[in-house]
């Protein structure tokens, strides 16, 4: 019950943040658009359909990475913590070997990331 209730919370104040970077986001992108010459708007990539098109999908964009993305990696970092304060408690010596492996882990995630970059 407790991890219902710990992820509504998560969800709804990530997707509170989503949206008021979001909105943050268009409001400046709203604002460098009209301090452009009027001239500007004659060019066919700058037509009215074509910014507001593109206005509405990077805003979308940035709103499911601020929302969605963010949400399960401090899920997951807080997981690890606090998993790692349980193994210290319960049993010192398993909690290192548990910090020695994630370790590892984390190295092996970076190489793999670094590989696939290439």
């Amino acid at each position: 019950m407790i991890a219902y209730i710990a992820n509504v919370i998560q969800r709804k104040s990530f997707s509170k943040l989503g949206e008021g970077v979001t909105f943050k986001i268009r409001c400046l992108l709203y604002s460098k658009i009209l301090q452009k010459n009027m001239g500007w708007f004659d060019e066919r990539d700058n037509s009215t359909g074509i910014l507001t098109s593109v206005m509405a999908s990077d805003a979308q964009n940035v709103n499911a990475a601020a929302s969605q993305s963010l949400g399960p990696m401090v899920e997951g970092f807080f997981s690890m913590v606090g998993g790692i304060a349980i193994g210290c408690v319960l049993s010192w010596q398993i909690a290192l070997i548990c910090l020695g492996l994630i370790m590892i882990f984390i190295f092996s995630m970076a190489a793999a990331q670094i590989a696939i970059k290439k």
